[in-house]
């Protein structure tokens, strides 16, 4: 593809996934929000696509001082378009008919999902220490004072489900569906380009075939997590508000981390109990990507910096505008590009040195350190973040158990989940990253 198609194509690829925020913040905020908005979207595919053009040719180095200029624009882009985004997101909130306590997790009233009565469970377990009844009898805790389970309400479970993702590298990413049901779809309409023709009279024309659908199928799997809860962290807990959000949190940041894990390295047909439970994407973009996998050429690479122009010069033309790149890569092989770049008297060298991980760039695409992503794999994914989804039902199911000789109260939550991605053309899977960068 020439110049000018590569531009084309990268402009249908922006138009196509930008239109709806833009509506939705002409909807939510002003016109004049919504146009600047598109402008910034504008700009950052813009630059996207210059920085991107350079990393192919190869002829300039990432900390060239044109490429730093441009990644200054891209940080103020995407600095001035989180801002807007963010009083979209407060806007929205703010006309939903919940009540305003429980719009953010923390102060989510969990409404006796994990304990029934929080008073008599206070007294209780001051008794239950403490003494000062007459009756021993009764300073045993009761089984009634702990809810005995059920599936929690919609808003509780999608607060839940923000406990669960929050600080997950990949699920905090990508895109989350709550689905109703066990079943779910990841739909891509595309429409092709260049599929326009003269018209010539009296003559019908030939069918364009332009649209296609590619659809992949999220089908959810049940998964369950066993929990116990001391009496000693009960009892440090319950005299202070949000007793049960603690809790939830405690319980949603185990089944969290075990979700990434799965998102990355399930195999169905592993013999590991927790691998087994269901394909996660390292198999499925191995065996299922529609396009070629690309077997990044590591050969040449003593560095962790050709490593990722490797990646990226195998990523299609016509995606390589998309402001919604990002690089999977293992925590040491970040650890070493974070070393390689903090070693150049540059900005990004200064930013790396001063904010770590999270400064992480390669000409203008983060590079996402996940842990999930064992560095014995010798594995790396560049790919949108848009690609990857995250499918989980919003029945939740959470029960709870005294169990007084142990002293514990147990905590059981099922829920199911499944992985996906929508469409294997803009996908790079690298293969065989040297040991010695990874």
């Amino acid at each position: 593809m020439n110049k000018e198609e590569i531009q084309q194509a990268v402009k249908d690829e922006l138009d196509s996934f930008k239109g709806e925020t833009v509506e939705e913040v002409r909807q939510a905020l002003s016109d004049e929000k919504a146009e600047d908005f598109k402008e910034m979207e504008k700009s950052l595919g813009e630059v996207s696509l210059q920085l991107a053009e350079m990393a192919k040719a190869g002829e300039t180095a990432p900390n060239a001082q044109v490429v730093k200029d441009l990644e200054a624009r891209l940080d103020e882009n995407e600095a001035a378009q989180a801002k807007i985004k963010e009083e979209l997101r407060l806007s929205l909130a703010s006309q939903v008919v919940l009540a305003p306590k429980a719009l953010t997790p923390e102060a989510m009233d969990w409404g006796g999902c994990f304990v029934k009565v929080t008073d008599d469970l206070k007294k209780y377990l001051r008794e239950y220490w403490m003494g000062g009844m007459q009756n021993v009898e009764e300073r045993v805790l009761g089984s009634g004072l702990f809810a005995t389970g059920g599936k929690l309400p919609a808003e509780v479970a999608d607060a839940f489900i923000d406990f669960v993702i929050e600080q997950q590298a990949t699920l905090s990413r990508v895109v989350t569906i709550r689905m109703n049901a066990p079943e779910g779809h990841t739909d891509e309409l595309r429409v092709s380009v260049r599929k326009i023709r003269k018209a010539v009279e009296a003559t019908a024309p030939a069918l364009a075939d332009s649209v296609t659908t590619h659809r992949r199928t999220l089908l959810t799997v049940e998964t369950i997590l066993a929990e116990d809860i001391t009496m000693t962290f009960l009892e440090d807990n319950i005299e202070r508000a949000g007793a049960e959000s603690r809790i939830a949190r405690l319980i949603a940041t185990a089944f969290g981390n075990d979700s990434n894990d799965l998102f990355w390295n399930g195999d169905d047909a592993s013999s590991d109990p927790f691998l087994l439970i269901n394909d996660g994407m390292l198999k499925k973009l191995q065996n299922s990507v529609d396009s070629d996998i690309t077997d990044a050429d590591q050969a040449a690479a003593t560095t962790n910096t050709e490593v990722l122009q490797d990646l990226l010069q195998n990523m299609p033309d016509q995606f390589l505008g998309r402001t919604d790149h990002a690089f999977w890569m293992a925590v040491t092989f970040a650890q070493k590009y974070a070393d390689e770049v903090s070693k150049r008297e540059t900005q990004l060298g200064d930013s790396v040195l001063i904010q770590g991980f999270p400064a992480l760039r390669y000409f203008g695409i983060p590079i996402i350190p996940e842990t999930h992503i064992k560095s014995a794999s010798r594995r790396g994914i560049l790919t949108p973040t848009t690609n990857l989804f995250w499918g989980v039902q919003r029945v939740f199911r959470v029960d709870s158990e005294f169990k007084p000789r142990h002293r514990v109260i147990e905590y059981t939550l099922s829920a199911r989940t499944d992985a996906e991605y929508a469409t294997g053309v803009p996908v790079v899977n690298g293969f065989d990253v040297p040991v010695a960068l990874n």
